[in-house]
């Protein structure tokens, strides 16, 4: 017996290379989230590793990446500069734009006990992490890139613009909400270099009966200079509802500073894109979608998804082209396949529950996480949500 174990780990080490391996069988276990994946095979997320938990004192997060459909990740986090280190917290947001190419933002703290001290960096990568270019930038922020060169970063109410790959930025505008306090971006997104829109929230403003929405649309034109507001109109079941509804951009209690693609605007083709919002009151709770077929021009709301329980705390959400999409409250799935107009019930079989954060593909092929107060897993579904199987995933230490 114990000669099979040893060839058994000997094969895990040819495998795996020299890297050191992390199973998800100790109390140092190893959580994803921000999953993404490009392809079949190709795909990159956040991992936070605790013993006590992922939101611990002294969780760390890291870069991770896999190139056979997650069964195995490297993790691929950049080095800090030297002087430096990434600050306990990890990593900040990964957006990956390609298998190859991602863009991180970071904290840096020096080389001291105080991470008061900190500061933010943006670092870019062009071959899967293996190698990461660091650029030091003033502000934290959201971003969005075109393609390996162009991109924006909003900080506070101000919009950049990069032409080389965040090397570089000029200002291209400052955004005005309208919110009579303070707002809160929670997503930028632009169709080509041209035409982007940002899309949040106000805080702590009690809306009006006529417009009880608190969230806000912006759309420009002309590469981020000049925004203006487009109204979202809403269903005439939501205005009737009882209560005071609150409305806002979905995010799943996964990793704060996390990027879930599926829960921003997306576009999908040219034309075709979706926009999820959320909605809540203290007696109805869901999600509904918008939907362009004009590249932006006009937008018009889906079906609502009703969830039955308006305090749960997870909404996973994924569409996998304009017509397919998803939405989960943890236990059961609500799945689309006429872009949000009708929505089918199931309950699917699940080995690992609660579900929280879904990445699907393609109209059958997706992925899901769980909470990151619970015992880490990662799922997959071959039949559009209807079964899913354990994926027994390792990470390997660079």
């Amino acid at each position: 017996m114990w000669s099979a174990i040893v060839i058994v780990m000997a094969i895990l080490v040819l495998h795996l290379g020299n890297g050191s391996l992390l199973a998800q069988t100790g109390v140092e276990w190893r959580w994803l989230g921000s999953l993404h994946m490009l392809d079949a095979q190709t795909g990159w997320a956040v991992s936070t590793e605790g013993g006590g938990g992922a939101f611990s004192r002294g969780a760390v997060g890291s870069v991770v990446r896999t190139t056979d459909g997650g069964f195995h990740w490297r993790d691929v986090t950049p080095h800090a500069p030297p002087g430096q280190r990434l600050s306990t917290q990890g990593v900040g947001m990964v957006r990956a734009l390609t298998p190859l190419s991602a863009w991180l933002v970071a904290s840096l703290s020096p080389l001291t006990p105080d991470e008061r001290q900190s500061s933010p960096a943006l670092f870019q990568t062009i071959d899967g992490g293996q190698t990461w270019i660091n650029v030091p930038i003033s502000g934290f922020g959201l971003m969005d890139f075109i393609n390996a060169r162009e991109g924006w970063l909003i900080s506070g109410n101000e919009v950049r613009h990069s032409t080389d790959g965040g090397r570089n930025w000029i200002k291209a505008g400052s955004p005005e909400s309208n919110c009579p306090t303070r707002n809160t971006t929670q997503t930028v997104t632009f169709l080509n270099a041209t035409t982007g829109w940002i899309t949040g929230f106000c805080e702590h403003w009690e809306p009006e009966v006529s417009e009880p929405s608190r969230t806000y649309h912006l759309v420009s034109r002309d590469g981020g200079t000049n925004w203006q507001q487009q109204k979202l109109s809403l269903p005439f079941s939501l205005t009737r509802a009882a209560g005071v509804l609150h409305f806002y951009l979905p995010l799943p209690p996964v990793f704060p500073h996390g990027d879930y693609p599926h829960h921003r605007l997306r576009f999908f083709t040219a034309k075709d894109a979706i926009l999820p919002v959320a909605y809540g009151s203290s007696t109805d709770a869901g999600v509904l979608f918008y939907v362009t077929h004009d590249g932006g021009t006009t937008w018009t709301y889906t079906t609502p998804v009703a969830l039955p329980d308006p305090d749960h705390c997870c909404l996973g959400l994924s569409f996998a082209d304009a017509s397919h999409g998803w939405v989960t409250d943890g236990q059961v799935l609500y799945v689309t396949g006429d872009g949000g107009r009708e929505w089918m019930k199931i309950q699917p079989s699940l080995p690992e529950r609660p579900l929280v954060e879904l990445n699907f593909i393609s109209p059958q092929v997706g992925r899901a996480t769980g909470e990151l107060m619970l015992k880490p897993f990662l799922l997959r579904s071959l039949d559009g949500g209807r079964t899913w199987t354990s994926i027994p995933y390792v990470i390997v230490r660079q």
